[in-house]
């Protein structure tokens, strides 16, 4: 009950001293009576606290009373700043003493927060000047700079605490006004249009500030570091928003800034927990990227952001990180659909030799769509290798579609320059059937291996025979000239038939060279020298594979185990096996073949693995 009595109370005391602040200027008492008045109260309640609280530490009135003084002071500051005027016209206190006054207040708050461990005071303590500085002048840079600055000073209190709440009591305001604010710098809301390099310049300083911020609460608690690394993507939007008012080079200079500095945030691992890095590693890829857009223009968006897609992509499969795998394939995916509308340059000359649509950066962009996927097909092999037969088919996909796009809108554009743009866009089209046929035939050589992607190449080199046949049929058929259509039936049905007389050929060696089986079920490998296999995995997983293989296929193979991957071993190997968790990535001049098991099923890998290593051996 004395609890409820001291909370009314003093809010009670605080209209109070509110209505005694907003009393008329030339009523009975004048603007310095009453400033005294309010600090007058403001000091007895901190006196009060302190000397209830050094009574009785767990007495909720004493947090009640220094809360009293604490707010009473913001209101005499604001009635100083915003309310009471000199005869002249200004105001009796200037803005910037008093928004540095309010910040005083606002840390003695904190740190006897800090002391009494009271959150909630706390958190009123840095309310209190944070709102108080918008409504405080007319330039709003001022205020912001005040929040930013009072946003990260009060950090320095706060640390060991594990208090959420505070953390978001300093950044929501400053992040939500500094948006408000910054998205309209140029619309006469207290910014010049013509100056807008300090705004810039002050968003800036703010998404630096969030990232110090996400730094000091990394090792908080979970809510608090979670709240912390929120606020650093809160706190960088300001610039971002500023950045596309701006000119030219402030914006890009800013976005390049910002970019490298979040970007190499995500690699220092030693300095940045994994939280914080999930965060900064996207923020400089949306500034890597505005900076593209800035310097380029609209016309080069695609190529940006496919650009940009590949090298987070290679760096994904560098490092593992999978932060850096998911924004490379958000920009790819950003990327291809940038891209979409080339495909029409596959079945429309016009798009390039007419209305000029498609050009130079449209084949760019084609062949970037093909190197980001063979970059996202490494990376992704490595985080998801169970599904590397899926990956190659997508890979293969992308790589001829937009191979072909490049092939027929390049052609096109130099019939164009020409002045035969239908003749060049023909003759791309024949090119690319029978290129289709040649990658058939490459398709089918590795499917001769005898390895894991053999299968599915098998099969990508007779849906590649069948594309193609169809292609001439209902497509080159109808639309090449005669020259153009006689010579593409002739490359395919020669390379076809050349395909089937040297594919019989393979296939029959292939037969021959299948391994005898004893008369206890085993298969028994041929003199030649012995395979090397190596497994790479725990030494328990690695041990039992290497025993039920040895058992299968006898003493011909050379099998081995390793708990992590070395280089020597990797180098002499023929087939090399990772295990479990452990992903194997290929060295240089390594000459076997890779593949990854998981644990499960270990028996049923093997007996399928001696049928193919005998056969090798």
């Amino acid at each position: 009950m004395a609890e409820v009595f001291a909370i009314v109370g003093s809010a009670i005391t605080l209209i109070g001293v509110a209505l005694v602040m907003m009393m008329p200027q030339d009523g009975f008492l004048g603007p310095l009576p009453r400033t005294a008045i309010g600090l007058g109260l403001a000091a007895a309640a901190v006196v009060a606290a302190i000397w209830q609280h050094r009574a009785d530490p767990k007495n909720l009135g004493a947090q009640a009373l220094l809360a009293t003084g604490i707010a009473s002071t913001f209101l005499v500051l604001v009635a100083l700043t915003a309310i009471f005027e000199n005869p002249d016209g200004r105001p009796l206190l200037a803005v910037v003493p008093g928004l540095a006054l309010a910040g005083l207040v606002s840390l003695a708050g904190v740190w006897m927060a800090g002391q009494w461990r009271s959150q909630w005071l706390a958190v009123l303590a840095v309310l209190g000047s944070l709102l108080l500085a918008p409504f405080l002048g007319d330039d709003l840079r001022v205020s912001i700079a005040f929040m930013g600055v009072m946003t990260l000073a009060t950090g320095f209190f706060q640390r060991g605490f594990g208090w959420t709440g505070l953390v978001l009591a300093r950044t929501l305001p400053t992040g939500l006004y500094a948006l408000a604010a910054l998205a309209t710098a140029g619309e006469g809301r207290g910014i010049d249009p013509a100056a807008l390099a300090p705004s810039l310049v002050l968003g800036a300083a703010l998404a630096v500030v969030g990232l110090v911020i996400a730094f000091l609460h990394q090792d908080g608690t979970p809510s608090e570091r979670t709240a912390a690394a929120a606020s650093l993507g809160l706190l960088a939007a300001p610039a971002l928003l500023v950045g596309w008012q701006e000119g030219f080079i402030g914006a890009l200079v800013v976005f390049l800034a910002l970019g490298g500095l979040f970007t190499a945030v995500g690699f220092l691992r030693a300095w940045f927990t994994g939280l914080v890095r999930s965060v900064a590693i996207p923020l400089g890829g949306v500034f890597l990227t505005s900076a593209g857009l800035v310097f380029l223009g609209e016309e080069w968006f695609g190529m940006l952001f496919l650009v940009l897609a590949v090298s987070y992509l290679v760096v994904a499969a560098q490092t593992g990180s999978r932060v850096v795998l998911g924004v490379g394939s958000l920009l790819a995916v950003l990327g291809v659909l940038s891209w979409l509308p080339t495909l029409g340059g596959l079945f429309n000359w016009r798009l390039a030799g007419q209305t000029g649509r498609l050009g130079l950066t449209d084949v760019a962009t084609s062949v970037l769509v093909l190197v980001a996927a063979l970059a996202a097909a490494w990376a992704y092999r490595r985080y998801f290798p169970e599904r590397r037969v899926g990956i190659h088919w997508a890979t293969w996909a992308f790589a001829i579609v937009s191979g072909s796009v490049a092939v027929v809108v390049g052609g096109t554009l130099l019939g164009l320059a020409g002045g035969e743009a239908l003749a060049g866009f023909q003759v791309a089209h024949a090119v690319v059937t029978v290129t289709w046929m040649g990658l058939c035939v490459f398709l089918l050589a590795r499917g001769l291996r005898r390895d894991e992607q053999a299968t599915g190449s098998l099969w990508l080199a007779i849906a590649l025979a069948a594309a193609a046949v169809a292609k001439l049929f209902l497509f080159d058929l109808g639309t090449l000239p005669g020259l153009a259509r006689a010579l593409a039936f002739l490359a395919v049905g020669v390379l076809l038939l050349i395909v089937g007389t040297w594919y019989n050929r393979q296939l029959e060696k292939v037969r021959r060279a299948r391994p005898p089986v004893d008369a206890a079920g085993t298969l028994t490998p041929p003199s030649a020298a012995p395979l090397r296999v190596l497994f790479v995995g725990a030494p328990e997983l690695a041990d039992e594979a290497a025993d039920l293989l040895r058992t299968r296929v006898g003493e011909g193979i050379d099998v081995r185990t390793s708990p992590v991957p070395e280089d020597g071993l990797l180098f002499h190997a023929d087939r090399v096996i990772g295990l479990g968790d452990v992903v194997v990535e290929p060295v240089p001049g390594m000459r076997g073949t890779l593949q990854h098991w998981d644990a499960g099923h270990l028996d049923a890998r093997v007996e399928g693995l001696a049928a193919l290593l005998v056969g090798e051996g």
